[in-house]
């Protein structure tokens, strides 16, 4: 953002407290990036209203809530890249440069059953080995693309709303209208195991889906310490690298 500031690169210093007065002088803020697809805010309003009505006349009763998981998605890059920058408050769309090293990324699903019973993750890798392991507490699953396909999740469905367990009982899925999870072959796949799903409409995760909202982004936030605390101290490196 210099330049918009007529702010020279060369030889500039400032001081922690310049910088806060700086920011709140010329209405900046520190800034995490925004998603490119938003809706207005009346979109918001009908979709959220509709959702309410969907979710007040459905029964409930026929769930126990071991039985009912809340679920999300979500990419895990490996790069040190900073989450935030510099934008003007208020600022409805924010973006952040990215670098090569961002590519090398994992998927994870994170859960929790309604009850507050926590699920333990399962990160999706590259790699070959395409069944489900348990390593220190999560769970690891190999694909060629690290992605969490529909034979992924059926893999997951199967480990945490197993029909063994549940016998005559239903399951429900809270999750969001992925294609994967929108697909006529998944739909069938639930079906035949007794699980219902509650889909949170498109656009609205940000504002209703509890993993978006609650578990992500602390999650994330832990996890990025963590690797750049190995890649920091830990890592192994090239000699020729610190030259």
């Amino acid at each position: 953002m210099a330049p918009q500031f007529d702010i020279a690169p060369e030889d500039f210093k400032a001081s922690q407290r310049w910088l806060h007065n700086f920011l709140q002088r010329s209405e900046l803020s520190l800034r995490r990036s925004t998603t490119l697809f938003r809706l207005e805010d009346t979109q918001v309003i009908k979709r959220a209203l509709a959702f309410k009505s969907f979710i007040d006349d459905a029964d409930f009763s026929k769930y126990n809530l071991s039985n009912m998981i809340a679920m999300d998605v979500t990419a895990v890059f490996m790069g040190q890249s900073s989450q935030t920058t510099i934008e003007q408050r208020g600022a409805s769309l924010v973006c952040i440069p990215s670098i090569a090293y961002e590519s090398a990324c994992v998927s994870c699903i994170l859960a929790i059953h309604l009850d507050a019973t926590k699920i333990p993750p399962l990160i999706i890798s590259k790699g070959k080995k395409e069944k489900i392991e348990r390593v220190l507490g999560v769970f690891i699953l190999e694909t060629e693309k690290a992605w969490a396909t529909q034979a992924v999740i059926r893999k997951w469905v199967d480990l945490v709303l197993p029909l063994v367990m549940r016998g005559s009982q239903r399951g429900l899925l809270v999750w969001d209208a992925a294609s994967t999870h929108c697909a006529k072959d998944m739909k069938t796949f639930l079906h035949e195991r007794k699980i219902d799903q509650i889909m949170i409409p498109t656009g609205m995760t940000a504002y209703l889906q509890t993993l978006d909202i609650a578990i992500n982004k602390p999650f994330k936030d832990n996890l990025h310490m963590e690797i750049n605390d190995y890649i920091e101290n830990r890592m192994e490196r090239n000699p020729l690298e610190t030259l």
